[in-house]
């Protein structure tokens, strides 16, 4: 089992992460994902955050559908995923003591936690 939470958008090269962890984990191995993921919008408006450096680190931001899309490819099943939703990451930066949380919320740039579980088909 290979855990990672919340890492990829930090890497300079998400796709080859995923592929190393494809080729460490054993058939039929289990890999728990967790990503902040962001709607079409608020995926624009990181891009944005990030060339201006008003949020750096985040090289790359994902959606739900490039995420699934992209574990296909590699040869991953899902085996279960949920996600807290838009919604409440929106409440909690509203009302955050933070200037840039609030800013996020204001230009609705609300992340939602997103997890799956896979498992390595080949």
């Amino acid at each position: 089992m290979i855990i990672i939470d919340n890492v990829l958008d930090h890497c300079d090269n998400p796709i080859e992460v995923l592929k190393e962890i494809k080729r460490v984990l054993k058939k039929n191995g289990i890999l728990y994902f967790r990503q902040n993921t962001y709607h079409f919008w608020g995926r624009f408006i990181r891009i944005i955050m990030e060339f201006f450096l008003i949020d750096k680190g985040h090289p790359h931001t994902f959606s739900k559908n490039i995420l699934e899309r992209t574990f296909k490819q590699l040869g991953f099943s899902i085996l279960y995923k949920d996600s807290n939703g838009y919604f409440s990451t929106w409440k909690w930066e509203i009302k955050s003591k933070r200037i840039i949380d609030k800013i996020k919320a204001v230009l609705l740039v609300n992340r939602d936690k997103y997890t799956l579980i896979l498992k390595k088909s080949d």
